[in-house]
């Protein structure tokens, strides 16, 4: 009844409801990549790429790795703003969402 009489207040939470949707689909497609990541990973700490890439699925790969840096055992992206921030291995984006979605 209390959202029958409220109809304002109940498009502002569907909104709202809508962005954090739309957040959460990024994330996700976020994990999709995570396994060129590991190809990423790979190519920076070891110089090393995956035996099925042809010629220009690694100078691609190449592009994209040159992104990165590994300080210690972490893998970091490099934003245009010049701030390295830490990529989350496979375990820790599962945790981070579920914390997310809690």
């Amino acid at each position: 009844m209390g959202r029958l009489c409220n109809k304002e207040v109940d498009a502002l939470a569907q909104a709202q409801l809508e962005k954090i949707k739309e957040g959460f689909v990024g994330v996700l497609e976020t994990c999709k990549d995570v396994e060129s990541l590991e190809d990423v990973h790979n190519c920076v700490n070891k110089g090393e790429f995956p035996n099925n890439l042809n010629a220009l699925q690694r100078k691609r790969l190449v592009a994209k790795a040159s992104q990165y840096h590994m300080v210690g055992e972490d893998l970091y992206n490099k934003g245009k703003d010049g701030v390295l921030r830490r990529v989350p291995n496979k375990s820790e984006i599962i945790r981070i969402l579920f914390k997310m979605h809690e």
